[in-house]
């Protein structure tokens, strides 16, 4: 398992659409009788995640976002969905790596290739290579002209890509409208001292902004 890990569990929580498998993304197949990786979407608490499965890992690389910088993810896909120019776009995430040491845990890569195919990616701490999760056409489904001749990879990638993304925004959005909570006041200054002194205690103790002990990380 990649990065630093804490041994909290988060309790069982309900699904929603989010959490539907046909907006899951595959790596190449492994070999007979073995699991490829996967790019799997969700949503709750409030926050878009990306998380990377790994065969023979226990968690996954998670990538916890707001619905803002999920929107910025999704429209990068769109925009190099939309070019002909091969690119790559990244997006680093800050963390714990080992007790009390700070680096990068993961990154988030979004890109389309020579070829045209256009893709998602990971890299994890101390993974020795990126994962990555082409948007190809389907093995039995497949699109064709109207004289019945396959449809270019690379065109049926770019529109794969964009359908997936503009499908995740709506679930996203659907989600986060439907299960937002607003968070709790703070307690006002000045007012219960003994309280304010207890909260500032356990906010000392507390990780930092950006991380929820309600979470699993890896």
């Amino acid at each position: 398992m990649s990065g630093y890990n804490n041994n909290y569990n988060a309790p069982a929580r309900e699904k929603n659409a989010a959490d539907a498998r046909e907006l899951t993304i595959y790596g190449p197949s492994a070999g007979q009788g073995q699991r490829s990786s996967s790019l799997v979407f969700g949503t709750f608490n409030n926050a878009p995640r990306i998380r990377i499965y790994r065969p023979n890992e226990s968690k996954p690389l998670e990538f916890k976002m707001d619905i803002t910088m999920l929107s910025e993810v999704l429209t990068s896909l769109e925009e190099l969905a939309s070019s002909s120019t091969p690119n790559q776009y990244r997006w680093n995430l800050d963390g714990f790596v080992a007790p009390q040491k700070k680096g990068v845990i993961g990154t988030l890569i979004a890109g389309r290739d020579e070829a045209g195919m256009v893709y998602l990616g990971a890299v994890g701490f101390q993974w020795e290579k990126p994962e990555r999760f082409n948007f190809r056409p389907y093995y039995r489904f497949k699109r064709v002209d109207k004289e019945g001749n396959p449809v270019p990879e690379a065109q049926v990638s770019a529109t794969l890509a964009k359908s997936w993304a503009r499908m995740v925004r709506d679930i996203a959005t659907q989600v986060f409208v439907k299960e937002y909570k607003h968070p709790e006041p703070k307690q006002p200054k000045g007012q219960n001292y003994g309280g304010q002194r207890q909260q500032q205690q356990q906010a000392a103790s507390a990780p930092e902004a950006g991380f929820s002990m309600d979470d699993d990380y890896i």
